[in-house]
């Protein structure tokens, strides 16, 4: 259900919603359940009296009394049936609050149809191309519609679906109930007053696992809910029953250029997970959540956002497990950077994961430049090894096997009660070295002779030079710093040892080389290149081949307006691609100009406090601060426009290649 929402476009989706029966039908259903419940609950009354009346008045003895406790029973069968019709009546109701809400937060059709005929119009007058920012732009809305219908029919999808749960089929209640009170009757027993109050849903509990995509990718797939199940769920809720739960997962420009931001996504996520949590716990559910990457995001502000309701859930009710963790709190991408936001791109960092609130396990593949950002960002070497650790790494969390994950390295060293556990996925082979191990035959020997040195240069990134993660506590929200406490004499042996190692490395490399065999006698043989058999092929033409066609002056005209056509539209295309990357670099450069400096003035200022407060490294931090977020920040906005480029090249480059074949 779920992932048809997803699909199927606002017109449709706002469609279905405002032009449907609307809330009137299950409004009469409301009203034929409490009209029932009166019905039942006069009969009980009814024939309460009529008993009472007898047992109390001239029929007295033995034969009495086994007439009133032969009826109880079904008197307390009447009541009971009275209690659920009432239920139902509720419930009722409860599904017309989920669609007027759901109603209320639909794009209403009117506005879609504008919008479609606002891009048709200036689609048809784009002659020149000079429409297709005004089209980009209008296409950006028409996708934050889309995003807004599928996030209100989610979310109406699941508050629905758990009001249907509750409403058993009505003759297996019936059927229930009367079975129930046959039982009491052959028992003789009276049943009390209060099992009126027995309740209509008396399924036994179960736990459910909601599993939430990362970026990119809003629908989670089965075999994902399942690899995401096996290798990490398991460990909190061994029995939970596992389902894909949908979240808008955007990430403009990263993603696409028509695509939510950061910020705008993790909202619409956390409103969805909200209310699905909601649902399965007032169902009287256990809800166990998995969140990757921004969904991670997600979680962590759902955390605190339950602890901090009117009736929070109890930590047996609720566990997290989270992977690629954005806010972990000793590496994560937003602790390391807090209070940072760019407007511009849709971007602020949120607070970190909470540690001691529900049952959760956080796994970290090392050196994920996500999850597992270097603490001392000024070691270029680490910074540049950690983004490549976000393109190399940070989608690796599902290639792992269980013996691997039950391998990763726990850390012990927390401070404080917590009931979160911490792991690292340890990483053979240095990011930042895959584009030297890709080049053939020689680029693994080079990346083993360099590795043991230059990783522990990347270390140091981190504090030790023997570990890529921060070995401080990982439960403590831990930002950026300047210069690592390292003695120097550790660093030297390290890289003594390093230089041993990759000299080592290096000969058993050359030794095992993987040279692919060459076949020189067919490599050599004339006819293998191509040339020496196309000879024969040239007087062909005058045997009994199909003759060319006749030229007319109607091909001619044809063939020059379908040229004429090929290239106009190859023309828009590539316009559009570059406007496409027109707009996320000015954003990246409204960042720099005005988001950036604002922060250094904010670590200037940090530097200052921790001076007036006696602490002497505050004068070196008012300046190593802002310069070590300076280099970080130019970086990955250097690193996110090469990454614009070469995707709006690859386009370019397919179009023109189109146009000429």
């Amino acid at each position: 259900m779920v992932s048809n929402f997803a699909v199927l476009p606002p017109e449709i989706n706002s469609a279905r919603v405002y032009t449907g029966a609307g809330p009137a039908p299950m409004l009469a259903a409301a009203a034929a359940w409490d009209g029932l419940a009166i019905e039942l609950e006069t009969a009980a009354a009814s024939f309460e009296s009529i008993v009472t009346g007898l047992a109390s008045g001239s029929w007295q003895g033995q034969a009495s009394l086994a007439m009133a406790g032969a009826a109880a029973p079904y008197i307390t069968w009447l009541n009971t049936t009275a209690t659920h019709a009432q239920g139902a009546a509720g419930l009722v109701r409860s599904a017309v609050a989920e669609f007027e809400t759901a109603m209320t937060a639909t794009v209403h059709p009117a506005l879609v149809a504008a919008n479609r005929t606002q891009v048709m119009s200036l689609a048809a007058s784009n002659v020149f191309g000079q429409n297709t920012p005004a089209i980009a732009a209008i296409e950006s809305l028409y996708e934050q519609m889309w995003a807004q219908d599928v996030a209100a029919m989610s979310s109406y999808h699941v508050g629905a679906s758990a009001v249907a749960a509750q409403l058993a089929p009505w003759h297996q209640q019936l059927q229930g109930l009367f079975n129930a009170a046959a039982r009491s009757a052959a028992q003789g027993s009276w049943a009390a007053p209060e099992s009126r109050s027995v309740m209509a849903n008396s399924a036994a509990a179960v736990t459910i696992a909601e599993v939430m995509g990362g970026s990119g990718t809003p629908i989670p797939s089965a075999l994902y809910v399942q690899r995401a199940f096996e290798l990490y769920v398991h460990h909190l809720a061994p029995s939970a029953i596992a389902r894909s739960l949908f979240t808008p997962e955007g990430l403009y420009p990263i993603i696409a250029i028509k695509n939510l931001t950061f910020d705008s996504s993790v909202a619409q996520g956390l409103a969805i997970l909200d209310n699905t949590i909601r649902s399965h716990l007032a169902a009287g559910n256990a809800v166990s959540v998995f969140g990757y990457s921004q969904s991670a995001t997600i979680a962590s502000l759902e955390m605190a956002r339950l602890a901090a309701s009117v009736n929070p859930p109890t930590p047996d009710q609720l566990s997290f497990t989270l992977i690629g963790n954005p806010n972990n709190p000793n590496g994560g991408v937003a602790a390391r950077f807090p209070n940072i936001s760019f407007p511009s791109l849709g971007v602020t960092s949120s607070p970190a994961t909470p540690d001691n609130l529900y049952p959760t396990r956080i796994y970290t593949i090392e050196y994920d430049g996500i999850a597992d950002f270097p603490r001392y960002p000024l070691n270029l070497v680490s910074t540049l090894n950690a983004l490549a650790g976000t393109y190399y790494l940070h989608l690796n969390y599902f290639t792992f096997t269980p013996d691997q994950i039950d391998a990763a390295i726990p850390l012990t060293n927390t401070v404080g009660p917590t009931m979160t556990e911490y792991y690292i996925l340890p990483t053979k082979n240095l990011p930042l070295l895959e584009p030297v191990r890709a080049i053939p035959i020689i680029g693994d020997p080079i990346a083993d002779l360099v590795q043991p040195n230059l990783r522990v240069i990347v270390n140091l990134g981190y504090g030790d030079p023997a570990y890529g993660y921060s070995t401080s506590p990982p439960n403590v929200p831990t930002p950026f710093g300047v210069f690592p406490e390292v003695d120097p004499m550790v660093v030297a042996n390290a890289l003594a040892a390093g230089t041993q190692q990759g000299i080592n490395d290096f000969g058993y490399s050359m030794a095992h080389l993987d040279v692919p065999s060459v076949d020189l006698a067919n490599w050599m043989s004339p006819g293998s290149s191509g040339t020496g058999g196309g000879g024969g092929g040239s007087g062909g033409g005058s045997g009994g081949g199909t003759s060319a066609p006749a030229i007319t002056i109607d091909s001619v005209i044809d063939g020059i307006q379908t040229v004429n056509t090929d290239i106009l539209n190859t023309v828009t295309k590539v316009a559009g691609t570059g406007y496409q990357v027109l707009l996320p670099t000015a954003d990246v450069v409204n960042a720099l100009i005005t988001t950036v400096p604002s922060y250094n003035v904010n670590l200037f200022l940090e530097g200052i406090r921790e001076l007036a407060h006696g602490d002497p490294m505050g004068l070196i931090n008012t300046i190593g601060y802002p310069l070590a977020a300076d280099v970080t920040l130019l970086t990955v906005a250097a690193t996110i426009e090469l990454f614009l480029v070469i995707s709006a090249a690859q386009m370019i480059g397919a179009d023109i290649s189109a146009l000429i074949t």
